[in-house]
């Protein structure tokens, strides 16, 4: 049996099976990615941290001030209480977004093993039918040939 289709190249091939995605990103951009992404988190996780140290500390203040005093210290601390729950959407943001990606490169990986595998199954596949090939009899082929050589001389 003899294929119809033509030969494909190994670059055409690899590309035609997705391993060479124009789109994705090599290993150390997406180290940089994952570690830009930590030091960001790390720096907003900083930064909500001192907003409730503020907050805090102005409840704290709320307690020992008049009661003209305290509507002014009450709005702080709202104020402060509003800039934490902020800081909050920020981090969960940045979280949900860092777990995208983390989704997305195991959905891309779960991808090249399905390649890897569909390549093993075609080498194996190829390498089955190569061996068949060269197994078949072919008796008639040898009498050809050794009649050919025999007309040249």
């Amino acid at each position: 049996r003899y294929s119809t289709q033509p030969p494909v190249s190994h670059e055409n091939h690899r590309h035609r099976t997705g391993i060479l995605d124009p789109n994705m990103q090599d290993g150390a951009e997406q180290m940089e990615i994952d570690e830009r992404s930590v030091h960001d988190v790390n720096k907003s996780l900083k930064s909500h941290e001192k907003a409730v140290q503020c907050f805090l500390d102005e409840v704290d203040t709320i307690q020992s001030k008049t009661p003209e005093d305290a509507a002014s210290a009450i709005f702080s601390a709202a104020s402060l209480l509003v800039d934490v729950k902020s800081k909050e959407r920020v981090i969960v943001q940045r979280l949900n977004s860092s777990a995208q990606t983390r989704i997305a490169r195991r959905d891309e990986l779960e991808r090249h093993k399905l390649i890897l595998k569909n390549l093993a199954f075609e080498k194996k596949y190829l390498q089955s039918q190569l061996s068949a090939c060269k197994e078949y009899p072919t008796p008639n082929l040898e009498q050809m040939g050794r009649s050919e050589l025999d007309n040249k001389e």
